[in-house]
């Protein structure tokens, strides 16, 4: 029984051992954990799992306001067009001091307003009412906007705020260095903007089709710079124009650029601004691409046309719209001039004296056409020995011009064979002679002379002796035989073997 009690005692002992030693493991681990994960306290995103760090947020994502004057929403029959949006700013304390400080800035981006004073006087006629986390209306004094009070629609509603009727692609600073702090449980701040299009019931027609896009903005940063097309550099051929867009950077990168271009019968030195809701028309079709873009397709030599260019940052912000006006090119029409012709007797060169930017194409008879290349020369192979053919060239410049189609006829050279002009038998024994044939090379070089008897079916090459004269010996053969010798040429080109010779010897007694 002792012995069971002393047993039960040790596991006892083993077991809080145990657990003591994982005790300290998870201790250490978390620890270990919340050590690493706290970092220098310089980060303002939010440690989710040990909540060391403060957390301030932002969302903007109802901070767009966009405003359409048409004839079904606005004029003397309607009423003011308003819209709202808002923003918000969310303080997490740590789980440390459970307190926390920070500050932010807000900003109002107008990215495309086209809107005007209608009235002689500038009556506004676009307000922003900006009202801040404790529902009161913001009226502090902002840099480039003037507050305004006492403007009355048609239905004697009364309106304050900031004058924006005329501000387009501008980033104004709201608010600057905005506290919100807390010191126990996680607070918002939520800013809140109303636009509002008076309808003053008088004749306001102008405005009617123009647009207002911008939003409200919050964020830590002390600057927000929209991006700006400060130039539309442009070259133009008689068939293509190609636009490339100058940009002074912003506070984010360029995401896309946009490109458009429509005939018009403005010119270069007198074309003017069009409004900005006009290039956004749909028939502009606005192209993506990069910040340059070739316009190829439908372009007349000699017309004019406006180009159309912006961008939008990595933030969704869209710059400036930048127009100008370019004139396709007034080409000439090339000539093909000073084609100099060469003929081999199985082929054709034509030789072309090289103008700066010009392509030539050719063809033979009524084969195709080859593609416009700049190579200065072009060799029309495989062709009948002798034969006359008809070549036709065309000239292209930079601008797409075309030549008339210049025609030659050029024959090939007439093909030489080669031929035995003489054989001569010496050195004659009752078993053998020697052979001397002198033969004509031709158009082409001699590859080899070749001599037979009529006994012997075998051609036997000769030697050169010299230019143009070759030998052989022929031994081992009958005494008092008639032979007949038959000596033949072969050129190394394509016609082969030219014309044979033939001569009677016989050989003597012994």
């Amino acid at each position: 029984m002792k012995e069971n009690n002393e047993l039960h005692k040790n596991n006892t002992i083993l077991i809080i051992l145990a657990v003591l030693i994982a005790l300290i493991i998870v201790i250490g681990a978390t620890y270990a954990y919340f050590t690493a994960q706290r970092g220098s306290g310089g980060s303002a995103e939010i440690d989710v799992e040990s909540g060391t760090t403060d957390s301030l947020t932002f969302n903007n994502e109802s901070g767009n306001i966009n405003i359409v004057a048409t004839q079904d929403n606005f004029g003397q029959a309607h009423n003011t067009i308003t819209q709202s949006a808002s923003v918000k700013a969310t303080l997490v304390p740590n789980n440390t001091t459970n307190t926390a400080s920070e500050t932010y800035n807000v900003f109002l981006v107008i990215e495309n307003n086209d809107l005007i004073y209608t009235e002689n006087n500038n009556t506004p006629e676009l307000l922003l009412k900006v009202t801040d986390p404790d529902n009161k209306e913001y009226t502090q004094n902002v840099d480039g906007l003037k507050y305004v009070t006492g403007v009355t629609d048609k239905n004697s509603e009364t309106y304050s705020g900031y004058d924006i009727t005329m501000s387009t692609n501008q980033v104004y600073k709201i608010v600057s260095d905005y506290v919100i702090d807390t010191d126990q449980d996680p607070v918002d701040q939520t800013w809140q903007v109303e636009a509002s299009l008076i309808n003053l019931n008088k004749d306001q027609n102008a405005n009617t089709g123009k647009t207002f896009e911008g939003s409200i903005y919050i964020t830590t940063d002390e600057e927000v710079k929209l991006n700006e097309i400060n130039s539309l550099e442009t070259t133009a051929s008689t068939t293509s124009i190609t636009a490339t867009a100058n940009i002074t950077s912003g506070s984010s990168d360029i995401a896309k650029y946009y490109f458009a271009i429509k005939e018009t019968t403005e010119t270069p030195e007198d074309f003017k601004i069009s409004t900005i809701a006009e290039a956004l028309e749909q028939d502009y079709q606005m192209t993506e691409a990069e910040s340059s873009y070739t316009f190829s397709e439908n372009i007349t030599e000699n017309n004019n046309y406006k180009i159309y260019t912006y961008a939008v940052d990595k933030s969704g912000y869209r710059s400036n719209i930048y127009e100008t006006v370019v004139t396709a090119a007034d080409g000439e029409i090339p000539k093909v001039e000073n084609v100099d012709t060469s003929s081999d007797f199985d082929s054709i060169t034509l030789n072309f004296t090289k103008v700066e930017g010009t392509t030539y194409r050719v063809r033979l008879d009524n084969g195709t056409w080859t593609e416009f290349s700049e190579e200065e020369s072009h060799t029309f192979s495989n062709l009948a020995l002798g034969s006359v053919h008809k070549v036709y060239v065309q000239a292209k410049n930079t601008d797409g011009k075309v030549s008339n189609v210049k025609t030659m006829m050029v024959a090939t050279t007439p093909y030489a064979y080669p031929s035995v002009s003489n054989i001569e038998v010496t050195e004659i024994t009752a078993t053998g002679f020697k052979v001397k044939a002198t033969v004509t090379q031709g158009s082409e070089t001699i590859e080899k002379v070749e001599f037979k008897t009529d006994k012997d079916d075998t051609w036997y090459q000769g030697e050169m002796e010299e230019e143009s004269v070759y030998t052989y010996t022929f031994s081992n053969l009958q005494e008092l035989t008639d032979y007949v010798i038959t000596v033949k040429v072969t050129s190394t080109g394509k016609a082969g073997t030219g014309q044979s010779n033939s001569e009677s010897v016989q050989t003597l007694s012994s």
